[in-house]
Parts: C-alpha cells; structure tokens; sequence
C-alpha cells in the first residue's frame, strides 16, 4: 500500500455511498498474504496504524453497502491478526490492534451475532491480557508503558469501548482515567 492510498483512505466520507464503494473495492484490490490477510505495508506507517484505518472502512462497506457478503473474510483476516498479536505480545501491536479491533465492532452489524460477538470477546480478551501482562493496579496501569502517546490513545480506545458498551465503564474507568494521566 502506498502513501496515497493510505490518506485517500483517511478521508474518506463513510455517508456517501459512493466514496465508501470506491474505497472498498481499493481495499479489497489488496493483495494478501499466506494467511488471506491484507498486506499492509506502507513506508513510514506502523501497520497497525494502517489496519485501524482499512478494516472499518471494508466493515462499513460489508455492512451497508455489500449485504454482509463479506463477512467471512472479515472474521478470517480477523482471526488472523488476532494470533499474529498474541503470538508476541508486544504493547505497541496490542494497542494498534485494539484500535483496528474497536473500529471494525463500531461498524460491524449485531445482526450477524456470532461475529459481533466474537469481535467483542477479542477486544475483552486483549484487554485482560494487557491488565495482567503489563499492570501492576488500576492506579498505574501498564506500568511497562512508558510512551505518553501510546497510553493517550490507549485511554480514547477504552473510551470508544465504554461507548460501544464492549467494555464496562464502572469496571474500568480507573484505567481510562490513570492512562490520560
């Protein structure tokens, strides 16, 4: 993926129909790796960074525009980066795909239950992992975290979680509210 793409991507307007099916069909023109995930490699940009942008838009497009047809290759992509995560569970690529993850549960349909909630299990899942694998208590939550930048946007993920009700805001505002600092 090139430049280009990536900031046509960024401003794309997601209430045109148009401008989100011509985006899509640019994602989906992609080419993928062994696994059937996305390449997305873009000089100078985190791929994370890149896969917070791509996977609502192809979500949005699956959801409103193409019927869901789209889905089961949504959830393999999904699963996919899910285990590349885990595989090395390094805090910059849980916060990128827990980015990547809250955006696709924000446009993804309900109505395809089994996919929502699976979706919502991963994010629930990475959070607890992240709790227990780089914090130390609610007042200083991943005390390994030493990018000012990183627990910022760490913060405004769990606020779109709350929003989202994927997470229980009583349960984990202290997070949220420890990260901004």
């Amino acid at each position: 993926m090139d430049r280009e793409l990536l900031s046509e991507l960024r401003n794309v307007d997601w209430n045109t129909e148009e401008s989100l099916t011509s985006a899509a069909l640019k994602i989906k023109a992609l080419s993928k790796d062994k696994q059937g995930v996305f390449e997305l490699g873009c000089t100078g940009v985190d791929v994370w960074e890149v896969a917070a942008v791509i996977y609502p838009i192809y979500t949005k497009y699956e959801t409103v525009i193409n019927k869901k047809a789209g889905y089961p290759d949504i959830m393999t992509q999904m699963r996919a980066l899910k285990q590349r995560v885990f595989d090395d569970f390094e805090i910059t690529q849980v916060v990128g795909y827990m980015e990547m993850l809250i955006g696709t549960i924000e446009t993804i349909s309900p109505e395809i239950y089994e996919n929502y909630r699976e979706l919502v299990e991963d994010f629930r899942e990475t959070l607890h992992k992240s709790i227990q694998q780089f914090s130390l208590d609610a007042s200083k939550p991943l005390a390994g975290l030493s990018n000012g930048n990183l627990a910022e946007k760490l913060a405004d993920i769990l606020e779109r979680a709350f929003v989202e009700k994927v997470m229980l805001r009583e349960k984990y505002e202290n997070y949220a509210k420890a990260l901004k600092g």
